[in-house]
């Protein structure tokens, strides 16, 4: 079960993704990132270091029954691009923006990213 962590500034949202699918707190995945942000390739070396299999999206696909960071354009930060979270289980699509929950921001929904989001990585549990 995904919990929604709020990033905690407009270039925080690769850290609160990886918090919502290790179950840490944004503060622990922060100090492990020495507060800059994060790259998408060291995305998957901290979901690895934290016991997490993951797989290098090389095609975008979204495979049912499983969680996978995209990257979306952002709709805050204009030319940017932003990470969430979606879960495929249970023939459901989970978007965890964690812009949702940070002040002023707009959020994305499934509807919204249908069509352009681009798969990052591939979560297997």
């Amino acid at each position: 079960m995904i919990t929604l962590i709020p990033q905690q500034c407009a270039k925080s949202c690769a850290v609160a993704c990886i918090a919502m699918i290790t179950g840490s707190t944004f503060d622990q995945i922060r100090s492990m990132t020495d507060h800059v942000p994060i790259s998408d390739y060291k995305m998957g070396d901290i979901l690895e270091s934290l016991g997490h299999r993951v797989v290098r999206s090389m095609y975008g696909n979204i495979l049912p029954d499983k969680v996978h960071i995209i990257a979306v354009p952002s709709l805050n930060i204009p030319g940017a691009m932003h990470s969430i979270v979606l879960d495929t289980h249970d023939g459901e699509f989970k978007v965890y923006d964690p812009n949702k929950g940070f002040q002023g921001s707009v959020y994305e929904s499934f509807e919204q990213i249908r069509g352009w989001g681009s798969v990052l990585w591939t979560i297997k549990r």
